[in-house]
């Protein structure tokens, strides 16, 4: 799982998970990196750290059947927490060794395989066309639970760190290096010399910036009125978007506007507890299920992607479709206005124009109570489920209903809302 090697008082550290393509975060990971830098740091012959990867990419992110099975474990939020507090110390004993680490990327770094880069004193990546580097938690319904809602903003400020956590969305490495999230891009074949040289030549501290007296994030002060409207700006985009049923991106910038008025070490304390609380939630599970394992089983048997040409998938999503419009007719005749109806499918992900010829004048200018707008998208997502719960093909259903129909992949799918 590593290979050390020390030459010249620098010890490279090679991440190579042994029978896979790629490195993930996992528990036996953390705890072998944990050992190992436990012996290094004591060593007086050891003047710096190299970490880096024995394959094309560096770390790609957890592994997401250890995340399902703390998910389905039933645990409390403090619980669910712990079960992932392993990776979150490791960092922080990598940037607090004493130390510097200097961590050589040779291509893509996502999720916890980026946070462990941003726990090094520097990054250098090599010049990959299609490495890519970011924290796409929050397309599964959480957060970078190991520092990275800290880290970021801490590292390029608040303005830049917004868009790459609640949006998820990984940037090639000529971006990372622009806004500071990479120190260097170096050719391929120099990664490992660009990283010894850097140490060698005392270019890298011991020690983050974020420990040092007087620290500031660059960038926009978070108590400022411009940090008050990049936030204003990113909540309302992550209320757009599900925001009541997909709680993730709201926890983001919550542990970032919290966080960063305070310490390292208590930020990451509020990070966590927000991150144990959406591991309980029915979001993350789901978006798990959705995202992940139905894509993993569906690519098994050749199914990539809904086909709006096949008949049997383009049949099940009008049934879907057809059985939410005639809920919301129903809705109508009993009431419910036509803007109402619209506002309570977008609030949960449905598309609007499912139901543009649906509902009557509107009665009423007043607000409508969230709580009523959540029944009556439970109400739609039921009548969908319910057109296709006697198909034995539940994944072939989810998959015309998830990219055909609309559904929202917050639910589970058809298949896992109609069992809830």
């Amino acid at each position: 799982m590593l290979n050390t090697e020390i030459s010249g008082g620098i010890a490279t550290v090679t991440i190579d998970q042994p029978g896979r393509s790629m490195n993930v975060i996992s528990t036996g990971l953390a705890a072998a990196l944990a050992a190992e830098f436990d012996r290094l740091a004591p060593d007086p012959q050891i003047r710096g750290v190299i970490l880096t990867s024995g394959k094309p990419s560096f770390v790609v992110g957890a592994d997401l059947a250890e995340v399902a099975q703390v998910l389905d474990a039933g645990l409390s939020a403090p619980e669910a927490a712990a079960r992932f507090a392993g990776l979150g110390t490791l960092i922080r004993r990598i940037e607090t060794c004493g130390k510097p680490v200097c961590a050589a990327l040779p291509g893509t770094a996502l999720g916890g395989g980026l946070e462990l880069a941003l726990g090094c004193h520097t990054r250098i990546a090599a010049a990959t066309p299609d490495a890519r580097f970011g924290l796409p938690e929050v397309g599964l319904g959480l957060l970078p639970g190991a520092g990275g809602t800290q880290r970021l903003p801490r590292l390029i400020g608040i303005a830049r760190a917004l868009p790459l956590l609640t949006g998820g969305t990984p940037i090639d490495a000529p971006q990372a290096l622009e806004i500071g999230l990479l120190d260097a891009v170096v050719p391929a074949a120099e990664l490992l010399a660009a990283a010894r040289a850097a140490l060698e030549a005392g270019r890298v501290p011991a020690i983050q910036p974020w420990d040092q007296r007087g620290f500031r994030p660059p960038g926009l002060p978070v108590n400022s009125i411009e940090a008050f409207t990049a936030f204003t700006f990113a909540n309302a985009q992550a209320a757009s978007t599900a925001g009541p049923f997909r709680p993730a991106a709201a926890a983001i910038l919550s542990c970032v506007y919290e966080g960063l008025r305070l310490p390292i070490a208590q930020g990451l304390q509020i990070e966590a507890g927000y991150f144990g609380t959406l591991l309980t939630t029915p979001a993350a599970r789901n978006l798990l299920a959705t995202r992940f394992f139905l894509r993993q089983r569906l690519n098994k048997r050749g199914l990539r992607a809904a086909d709006a040409g096949d008949p049997v998938q383009a049949a099940l999503a009008a049934r879907i479709g057809a059985a939410i419009l005639t809920e919301a007719q129903q809705l109508a005749q009993n009431g419910v206005s036509a803007p109402v109806l619209r506002n309570a499918a977008l609030r949960a992900g449905l598309p609007a124009p499912q139901l543009a010829d649906a509902g009557a004048p509107p009665r009423s200018t007043r607000p409508v109570p969230a709580e009523d707008l959540d029944r009556i998208a439970h109400a739609l997502l039921s009548a969908g489920a319910a057109a296709v719960a006697q198909e034995e093909d539940r994944d072939l259903v989810d998959l015309a209903a998830l990219e055909l129909a609309g559904f929202p992949d917050w639910t589970g799918g058809p298949s896992r809302w109609h069992a809830a």
